[in-house]
């Protein structure tokens, strides 16, 4: 028969009774913290990279190209107004990004957007169907391309 009082108790890895925080466990939070930081770090690098070459604001009313403006460092402020069945919007653009500076539309969500600097962002004006945003080399960051053509792409029931 086995004397179950001289038997040592369980010890987990960190060689006590129960729950205790040990240096494995330390480690652990630590490693589990930097591989959640990775995916941050690598974004923080794409984006710097992607506005150092051929990022430009763009403005486009009802699905057309209005205004083009290259964004680089050292440029002089460029300020363009579009017309819109009778009303304005005014865009400018400086080396830091670009901003819906006036329009006429009632609600002012586009003006209280702000400047926007990042490609992929944008400043929309539902009411003047405008929409001012940040593009890289053409194609705008992270957003899936458009079915431009007059045919159905799909059929939802």
């Amino acid at each position: 028969m086995i004397d179950e009082s001289s038997k040592s108790p369980k010890t987990n890895v960190c060689g006590a009774h129960g729950l205790k925080f040990c240096r494995a466990d330390f480690i652990l939070i630590v490693v589990l913290i930097l591989a959640g930081l990775i995916p941050f770090a690598i974004g923080g690098l794409i984006r710097s990279r992607d506005g150092a070459d051929g990022t430009a604001a763009v403005l486009t009313v009802a699905g057309t190209e209005r205004f083009r403006c290259p964004i680089r460092e050292e440029m002089e402020p460029v300020v363009y107004t579009a017309e819109i069945d009778g009303l304005e919007i005014t865009v400018s653009v400086d080396s830091s990004g670009a901003r819906i500076t006036h329009s006429d539309c009632p609600d002012q969500i586009c003006v209280r957007t702000g400047k926007i600097s990042e490609a992929g962002q944008s400043a929309v004006c539902v009411p003047l169907r405008a929409i001012l945003r940040i593009e890289t080399d053409g194609t705008p960051a992270g957003s899936a391309r458009v079915n431009e053509s007059d045919t159905i792409d799909a059929v939802a029931e």
